[in-house]
């Protein structure tokens, strides 16, 4: 029963404006110290949330991508995969995995069923990842399924040029 009239005793304090201690915690009512808190949180600068950079078309990305000495990340989704949705959802926007390949791939997502790439390279299934020399198509590494963040990464390192 004291602890409930102790909270009662300062909710009635602070609706009053007074400042109470409690324990070493000063609980300050006043409108002054709720805007110092808020033009702190106003004053933080937001942080950049880097994406992976898309090219738009196979051919594109390919040029691009001679041009640059890099690698060709490929990844050929279907609008019914699940795990491609999964994929692009939890990892890619992964910080360090969209770093990693906006600043050592050329990346390009295609349709299975309608996008442009080439045809040689045998997809088994979606997801399908595919790290791409761009001079000749030829296939660095090829992974098929879903894989998370740190695998990613794992093959996305071991993959750079």
């Amino acid at each position: 029963m004291k602890r409930y009239i102790s909270v009662l005793l300062i909710i009635l304090n602070l609706e009053a404006g007074n400042k109470i201690d409690l324990w070493g915690i000063d609980l300050d009512s006043s409108q002054d110290n709720n805007q110092n808190i808020v033009k702190e949180i106003k004053d933080e600068k937001p942080k950049v949330i880097e994406k992976v950079k898309f090219e738009q078309d196979y051919d594109t990305a390919q040029t691009k991508a001679i041009d640059e000495n890099r690698y060709i990340f490929l990844l050929v989704t279907e609008k019914s995969c699940n795990w491609c949705e999964k994929l692009k959802s939890d990892v890619l926007t992964d910080q360090d995995v969209a770093h990693t390949l906006n600043s050592n791939f050329i990346s390009i997502e295609v349709d299975r069923d309608t996008g442009y790439y080439p045809y040689n390279i045998g997809i088994q299934g979606t997801p399908s990842i595919f790290i791409l020399n761009p001079d000749d198509n030829h296939s660095i590494k090829s992974v098929t399924g879903y894989r998370d963040r740190d695998r990613l990464l794992e093959i996305l390192n071991s993959s750079k040029r």
